[in-house]
């Protein structure tokens, strides 16, 4: 769409919705899907059937029935023209299937690990890290090293400083990475506070340990909730007789 003197209004909180913002309402929003408000958004560009020029844009969603976000038209257009087409058409235009997102919550990064470290250990025995040796600190301050530091002292000896490599991530997003949602390159792109040092091997072991996925399988809570009540109801009551579930 071309930049018009429209699209430099002003809102009622006194922000400026500038050319960029149209830009990544159209593209990169659709793109990165970041948020649960963005996947389930559809922008779609107006074209005027008879010149097949871009005359505006249009933003909806359909999570419990058509929502109109944004309807906005370049200069000598009517809304009255564009409105019921572009709502007829965005009706006729509802998806199949809804984009819906899941949330993975992990209460403990190490515990997790642990679990799946016979995987991370076959991945980089198959890469080309295999046979060096590492080891993963998960803190918030560098509690570790502080002590490290205070007994070489006490002992009176020299502090030998192993190779380290670190990465910092903004909170809860380094779970994105681990059930590989995203990939390091994709995390330090999305996230102005991830950030990793040391070199490239701590981004390339990374990639090894954690690369992203193109298909999850999703267990949530609630699968494990019906199966407890299910077994529940399907257990002997007092008088010995098995009480029946309908499970349709």
């Amino acid at each position: 769409m071309s930049t018009r003197e429209k699209r430099q209004m002003r809102a009622g909180l006194g922000l400026e919705y500038f050319d960029g913002y149209w830009r990544y309402t159209i593209h990169d929003a659709i793109q990165t899907q970041q948020t649960k408000r963005d996947i389930r958004r559809i922008t779609r560009i107006i074209v005027d059937a008879k010149t097949g020029k871009d005359c505006g844009l249009v933003m909806v969603d359909y999570v419990k029935r058509l929502a109109l976000h944004i309807l906005t038209l370049e200069d000598g257009y009517h809304y009255r023209d564009a409105l019921y087409p572009v709502l007829r058409q965005s009706v006729n235009l509802k998806p199949k299937t809804q984009p819906w997102r899941f949330c993975t919550r992990i209460p403990s990064y190490t515990n997790f690990i642990l679990a799946v470290r016979s995987e991370l250990e076959g991945r980089v025995v198959n890469s080309c890290l295999a046979g060096m040796t590492w080891q993963l600190n998960f803190f918030r301050k560098m509690i570790t090293t502080r002590e490290r530091i205070a007994k070489a002292k006490t002992e009176g000896r020299p502090d030998k400083k192993p190779l380290v490599y670190s990465a910092e991530f903004a909170p809860l997003s380094f779970t994105r990475l681990l059930v590989g949602d995203l990939s390091i390159e994709e995390m330090l792109h999305f996230y102005g506070e991830c950030s990793v040092s040391g070199g490239d091997e701590a981004r390339l072991m990374l990639d090894i340990l954690f690369p992203k996925q193109l298909r999850h399988l999703v267990d949530t809570f609630w699968w494990s909730f019906i199966t407890v009540a299910a077994i529940i109801m399907l257990s002997k009551n007092g008088n010995g007789k098995t009480n029946k579930c309908d499970c349709s």
